[in-house]
């Protein structure tokens, strides 16, 4: 299968070049996690945090989650010799400090 079929039907080949997001990795994470953020969207801890419900232990218990996920994608980044990989590596997009900073809080 080529990286270009992977993509919608409805994409053209201008948006898809134009768009690194249309092809490769990053379709293929869109495209086999949507079910799962939807469902994780619809889940009572989601729906509770957005309404203001949720209490401070589970949000520490999700920034420390999150913290673990960051510095394995931040480390992955950094050590990869992949192009393709390295264009999705935006330094506003990395959380890590942040993140520490948020636990120290919480």
């Amino acid at each position: 299968t080529s990286l270009t079929s992977l993509s919608s039907s409805s994409t053209t080949a201008t948006e898809t070049s134009d768009n690194p997001r249309k092809v490769g990795l990053a379709f293929q994470l869109d495209n086999g996690t949507r079910k799962s953020h939807s469902v994780a969207q619809n889940s009572s801890f989601v729906t509770g945090f957005f309404k203001g419900l949720s209490n401070r232990e589970s949000y520490s218990k999700l920034l420390t989650s999150l913290y673990f996920v960051y510095v394995a994608m931040e480390e992955s980044f950094a050590n990869t010799n992949e192009d393709m990989v390295k264009t999705m590596d935006d330094e506003e997009l990395r959380r890590v400090d942040a993140l520490c900073q948020d636990m120290d809080y919480f």
